[in-house]
């Protein structure tokens, strides 16, 4: 501990010469050294480990395995038995290897009767180690030399690549990434597919190989979920991947042929071709079995084209529609005829519709004829002519709804009660008559009012800070003169409004009355009072089943005039409410 120069030891057994690579100590303060030796061969290098005591007087020397050439040693640690555990190497070509050798402390390698050794807490990785027996009599027998992989740990979970879509084979494609292990590599992969994310019971679950992608077979169109795993070397699963959704869809779309229908006759040059699909679509037609047009407006449900090139004749008509994946299907051949010449004979099953109500629209329906009683497809307005007690009425507008079948739509007369209309088209006429009803409407004040007051038109309350009231151009309902909530009732297809004035306005309601009466407030660019942008209010419609409509909120007024804005948002679906009809009610 002086740095002073103790001794000196020169070891050289039989060999050309040596290297020493490292040296420890044990309990006893004796000195192990390990290192090489040539031993004069081709490649000729043995491992060898030195003990010397403390004064470096040599106990005992250990060298490696004659057999094999190339050896080293370049790493020492005595444990607390003062056994010996060294590491090396050996480069002999065919067995390229790394050593690890343990020796007691007398020199002599551990032997162990028993073919099997225990090691504990080895970690994962790769180890190489070699097996010699000797006998009683000190005969070494060859040695073999092994390879241990341990790994305890499973490989790196894969990731689906495939991306969820719909496709029109049975057969789905699922591709996915590598999985990785450093200690024992990957064997292959397990693919499973199931109908719910559960994966409960799947309908398909395989050992796939080692790939990255596969192919599974369902049995059926449907939604279709896909996730994998790797099992590595020592036959540990990694967790699943996550899962990609995929659809099956072998269905083509179903396609309605809505004109022209079988035997249809077109009473124009261009006649226009209606399909519907029950799924989005792209649809063409296929004329006299050569010529494919596309549709004008297809893509989704409802596909429609005209051709204006079409000469008087008979032609056959198919539709062949593809859905998103290429499912594709067709209709059967329909043939129809182009005669701008055909005159409508006969107007069939001429009905007025059930329920007429004044200022709103009705309409009657019937089948046109011609002369051999063929429906005729391809009426327009320019043929037709109608009047509504005995007088022309030209706002009308038809459409056809299947094989010559065509409704018209008019606005009702203004006045309750029996009316007569008559339709003509060509030589051909019809008529019947219908009665008119008044679809009524109510607007109530639910709170407490002073001072109620009616005229024609309007009813109204006021007190010193101001007046309100309802007025209509219908004079229907209107509120008795107790102390009810103000109200009072008007006609569905007629103007209703809610007006707030100063303490003044009362001076005026006789003159609103009057504008009323002329119809002519609720269109004036400068009403009578309130805001002088309060025109053209919407017309109110209102479903029947309700007589009277409510203000649920309390609502803020400033001076002005307010449309009333009734909207029927068709039933209520859930809840307390389901079945009754869902209005709304708002003021602007």
């Amino acid at each position: 501990d002086d740095g002073n120069h103790i001794w000196n030891l020169t070891f050289n057994p039989t060999a050309l010469w040596d290297e020493l690579y490292d040296v420890d100590i044990d309990s006893r303060d004796n000195i192990i050294a390990v290192g090489m030796s040539d031993m004069g061969g081709v490649d000729d290098y043995k491992q060898q480990v030195i003990k010397l005591d403390q004064d470096g007087v040599f106990l005992w020397n250990w060298t490696g395995d004659p057999s094999v050439d190339a050896d080293g040693l370049e790493g020492i640690v005595v444990n607390s038995k003062d056994s010996i555990i060294t590491a090396g190497y050996d480069l002999d070509p065919g067995f390229e290897q790394m050593d690890v050798i343990k020796l007691s402390h007398v020199g002599d390698q551990e032997f162990h009767e028993d073919a099997w050794v225990d090691y504990n807490y080895l970690g994962d990785g790769g180890y190489w180690f070699h097996v010699i027996a000797v006998d009683n009599a000190g005969n070494w027998g060859p040695s073999s030399h092994y390879r241990l992989m341990i790994d305890t740990t499973p490989a790196s979970t894969p990731q689906m690549y495939t991306m969820s879509n719909t496709v029109s084979s049975p057969d789905i494609t699922f591709t996915w990434t590598e999985s990785i292990d450093f200690a024992s590599g990957v064997k292959g992969y397990y693919l499973r597919v199931d109908d719910d994310l559960d994966f409960s019971s799947p309908e398909f679950e395989q050992w796939v190989g080692n790939v990255t992608s596969a192919i599974a077979s369902m049995p059926a169109n449907g939604t279709w979920y896909g996730s994998v795993r790797s099992l590595n070397g020592a036959d540990i699963n990694s967790t699943w991947s996550n899962q990609v959704k995929q659809e099956i869809d072998q269905i083509p779309p179903s396609i309605t042929m809505m004109s022209p229908r079988p035997g249809s006759v077109f009473a124009t040059i261009t006649p226009v071709f209606i399909a519907q699909t029950d799924e989005p679509s792209d649809c063409v037609m296929l004329i006299n079995g050569t010529y494919s047009y596309p549709f004008d407006y297809t893509g989704q449900y409802y596909h429609e084209t005209s051709r204006d090139f079409l000469d008087e004749s008979d032609y056959t008509v198919l539709f062949r529609c593809t859905d998103s994946i290429g499912n594709v299907n067709q209709t059967s051949t329909e043939s129809f005829l182009i005669s701008t010449s055909i005159q409508v004979n006969s107007i069939a099953n001429f009905k007025v519709s059930n329920k007429n109500y004044a200022n709103n629209l009705c309409n009657v329906s019937g089948t046109l004829y011609d002369v051999g009683m063929n429906p005729i497809s391809g009426i327009t307005n320019e043929r037709a002519s109608m009047k509504i007690d005995g007088l022309d009425f030209p706002a009308f507008s038809l459409k056809e709804t299947g094989l010559g079948q065509y409704q018209f739509y008019y606005l009702c007369p203004d006045s309750e009660g029996i009316h007569s209309i008559e339709l003509d088209i060509d030589t051909a006429t019809a008529g019947n008559s219908f009665i008119v009803s008044i679809a009524r409407f109510f607007m109530e004040f639910m709170g407490t009012i002073a001072n109620k007051k009616t005229i024609d038109h309007i009813v109204y309350g006021y007190n010193p800070n101001g007046v309100l009231g309802f007025g209509t151009e219908t004079i229907l309902g209107r509120s008795n003169r107790t102390s009810s909530p103000l109200r009072l009732g008007g006609q569905v297809g007629k103007n209703g409004y809610i007006f707030l004035t100063d303490p003044d306005g009362r001076k005026q309601l006789d003159d609103v009355d009057e504008l009323l009466r002329k119809g002519m407030l609720l269109d004036s660019s400068e009403p009578s009072f309130g805001d002088p942008d309060g025109k053209d209010t919407q017309v109110i419609g209102l479903t029947l089943d309700y007589d009277k409509i409510y203000f649920s909120t309390a609502k803020t007024l400033n001076l002005g005039l307010y449309q009333i804005l009734v909207t029927n948002n068709g039933r209520f679906r859930s809840g307390e409410k389901r079945g009754m009809i869902n209005m709304s009610v708002k003021l602007r």
